[in-house]
């Protein structure tokens, strides 16, 4: 099962984890990609608005405009305990996790220079134990 960019705009994380859990046979993967919690905490610091705590959850709601180009973000905020917990709860086992760096050379790298150094992107893998039905 693939949830990328999907479980932070959820309103109920934990049934939408136990549902793709659900589906997932014995020794099932399922491979989360979420938008780092530390990048919606600088984007919004950098628009000049206060972030929430970051051990707090919160929904996002935010119109900006860029080069011109009305934006709007609706997102859930939640702290990276708030995904491996939902995982945990329904008896999946995180195998791997990731903090992409982007590439130094594409151009949209180079031009956001507000980004540089920061997490962008969170990527989990979990797996049902294998013999373990759902």
């Amino acid at each position: 099962v693939v949830c990328h960019n999907v479980l932070m705009d959820v309103d109920d994380l934990q049934v939408s984890v136990g549902e793709a859990a659900r589906v997932l046979a014995p020794g099932g993967r399922l491979f989360v990609g979420i938008v780092h919690p530390m990048a919606d905490h600088h984007f919004l610091r950098t628009e000049g608005r206060d972030p929430s705590p970051y051990f707090e959850t919160h929904y996002l709601d935010v119109a900006v405009e860029t080069r011109g180009v009305p934006m709007h973000f609706r997102a859930w905020r939640r702290p990276l305990s708030a995904y491996f917990g939902a995982l945990t709860e329904v008896g999946l086992l995180v195998g791997r996790v990731a903090e992409p760096l982007p590439d130094p050379d594409h151009p949209w790298t180079q031009n956001a220079t507000r980004w540089h150094g920061l997490p962008l992107f969170f990527w989990i893998e979990a797996r049902r134990p294998a013999g373990e039905a759902a």
